[in-house]
């Protein structure tokens, strides 16, 4: 995962406060709430926000595999995206729906 302003300090920042508990929690975390937090100002929140927006326009095949899934490799992300799954909005509403039948 190659996610601009998103070092290891970063990272275990989220992670020790809680604001976190796994890698796919850094899409769906709203940035914005750091604000106020030691070294997050506006101007940094805004921009993680925007880095996590602009990652999500790579190719989605990366995305995925960034999430870090357990026991999801090639072959699990190559079937989501054969089924239409192709951003990763379609795949938390998909989530969100609870839809099983659907896998």
């Amino acid at each position: 995962m190659d996610i601009e302003g998103f070092g290891p300090e970063t990272i275990n920042f989220l992670f020790d406060k809680g604001f976190i508990q796994d890698i796919p929690d850094l899409y769906a975390f709203n940035y914005l709430e750091l604000i106020g937090e030691e070294g997050f100002g506006e101007k940094k929140s805004s921009a993680l926000a925007k880095a996590i927006e602009e990652s999500k326009k790579g190719p989605f095949r990366s995305v995925l595999v960034a999430l870090g899934i357990a026991d999801f490799g090639k072959k699990g992300v190559d079937l989501l995206v054969d089924s239409g799954i192709k951003t990763v909005q379609t795949l938390f509403e998909l989530i969100d729906s609870s839809n099983r039948d659907y896998f």
